[in-house]
């Protein structure tokens, strides 16, 4: 296809990712946690996500950006304790730009999305967004980069149990599934700053215009 189009693309770069002993196992990690944000986001993908530079690096590009933390999040959630930096990236696609293939599509918002990818790494960053409404940019990037450097830190432990208690509502029904007590969960979620994450994450979903999770 001829032409040019505006999207919105998302690129990830898994973060010392040459330390990685077992890079087979990181690769197929990294196709399931893309495969997952496919299934889980495919009305809002444009291009689905998908390995573009090794076993490091990967992207997909947005028909709605709003979406955009919901793809990060999904991604990250599947890929601890594997952790990576994600950037979001409006702009203007003429390589292919109607491509569901992302490693065929190219123009100035994929070059844009590549120096931010730069400069996040050389600012020790974990989110960059950049879109034409500059009001937006800087709280979502400071409230993503927040999120994300908490999540980071993550337990596995506390991983299962903050994205259970975001899928279930409810610590009880947690602490069911788990077969623990709840008040082993609240502590869980206490020891995991999981509120303010949660916080910064709804502060995302709403300035994106998307709704916020639970």
């Amino acid at each position: 296809m001829t032409g040019t189009e505006r999207t919105h693309v998302v690129l990830g770069d898994v973060i010392d990712s040459r330390g990685e002993p077992d890079r087979e196992g990181l690769r197929e990690r990294i196709e399931d946690a893309l495969a997952a944000a496919n299934d889980a986001h495919a009305e809002a993908i444009g291009a689905r996500f998908a390995p573009i530079k090794g076993a490091d690096e990967f992207g997909g590009t947005l028909e709605d950006p709003a979406a955009a933390y919901g793809v990060v999040r999904a991604i990250q959630e599947r890929l601890h304790p594997t952790v990576a930096r994600y950037v979001v990236v409006a702009g203007a696609v003429d390589v292919n730009p109607g491509a569901t293939d992302v490693t065929a599509m190219d123009g100035p918002a994929f070059h844009r999305a590549d120096e931010a990818l730069s400069e996040l790494n050389a600012e020790d960053g974990h989110f960059f967004l950049d879109t034409a409404d500059d009001r937006v940019n800087g709280p979502v990037t400071a409230a993503g980069d927040l999120a994300l450097a908490i999540r980071e830190e993550w337990t596995e432990r506390q991983t299962e149990i903050a994205r259970a208690y975001r899928r279930r509502g409810t610590q009880t029904a947690v602490a069911e599934a788990f077969g623990v007590s709840t008040q082993a969960v609240s502590k869980t979620l206490a020891a995991a700053s999981y509120d303010r994450v949660r916080r910064n994450e709804a502060l995302i979903d709403r300035a994106l215009g998307a709704e916020p999770e639970d």
